[in-house]
């Protein structure tokens, strides 16, 4: 069993990033950065994907006909993971397949993503629904982890790839020259996906389903591997598929000692 993470300071972490709408202004045109007359409404226009991605699905539940964001997350989760992967593997040529994938996996989870919208203001611009707004969700770090990478999907569609790329640059890999692979325990859904890969099999692929009031949601991650079916269930779908992950790692036998969750 692959041990190891990627040991990598990413305590300041978008201590040097603007705003976001000076961000946005910025890969629009570089020499109005400074522009103080550009602003949130400016976006919506230049960008027609911008008020989609902090939409929250709370807000679309209590308001018909408003989309939210949870396409756009899907779509920045798997661009994000593109060009991670692929800066991963032009800068540290003597890594094997199991440390790209625990670098690739340090650099994009919620903590550090969280961490980028907070420093960029998102959770400022988030379009919440009442209750959601109650709760706190512009704290919440799997909102604004979401958020962000429904931005960067935002970027990728209405500026292009050499946009969006420039983005993520800026806002994270920026560290990626400080990472270096210590033996340290994973958490268990990267343990699982480096397991499969070693196997030669795809990454597992989770089905989430959600119960519960939209201020308190109950998440239930479900995987299949082998025939057996694994279920977790946590107050995030990051937990749920975590908890899934060490359900599946026990089940199928493989030695995973103490896990650490997210």
């Amino acid at each position: 069993m692959a041990k190891g993470r990627a040991n990598v300071d990413l305590s300041n972490v978008g201590n040097d990033l603007p705003d976001l709408v000076v961000l946005l202004r910025s890969l629009i045109d570089s020499k109005a950065i400074d522009s103080k007359d550009f602003d949130v409404e400016d976006l919506k226009e230049r960008l027609p994907h911008f008020a989609e991605s902090l939409t929250h699905r709370s807000f679309t539940l209590e308001n018909q006909g408003f989309p939210d964001n949870e396409r756009l997350e899907f779509l920045g989760d798997s661009i994000l993971a593109a060009y991670v992967s692929r800066r991963l593997f032009e800068q540290f040529p003597d890594f094997d397949e199991g440390r790209l994938t625990i670098g690739r996996a340090n650099l994009v989870n919620t903590d550090v993503l969280a961490q980028l919208a907070r420093s960029l203001n998102i959770g400022d611009y988030l379009v919440l629904g009442v209750g959601e707004e109650a709760s706190g969700g512009r704290r919440k770090r799997t909102i604004l982890a979401g958020a962000f990478e429904a931005v960067v999907a935002t970027v990728y569609l209405d500026l292009g790839d050499d946009s969006a790329m420039e983005f993520v640059e800026r806002c994270l890999l920026v560290n990626i020259d400080k990472i270096e692979v210590v033996e340290s325990r994973l958490d268990p859904k990267s343990e699982l996906q480096i397991h499969r890969a070693r196997l030669g099999f795809p990454p597992p692929k989770y089905q989430i389903s959600v119960s519960g009031p939209d201020h308190m949601p109950s998440f239930t991650a479900e995987i299949e591997i082998d025939g057996l079916v694994f279920i977790g269930s946590g107050a995030s779908k990051k937990e749920a598929e975590q908890r899934a992950a060490l359900e599946a790692l026990s089940g199928l036998g493989v030695e995973v000692g103490s896990q650490q969750m997210l």
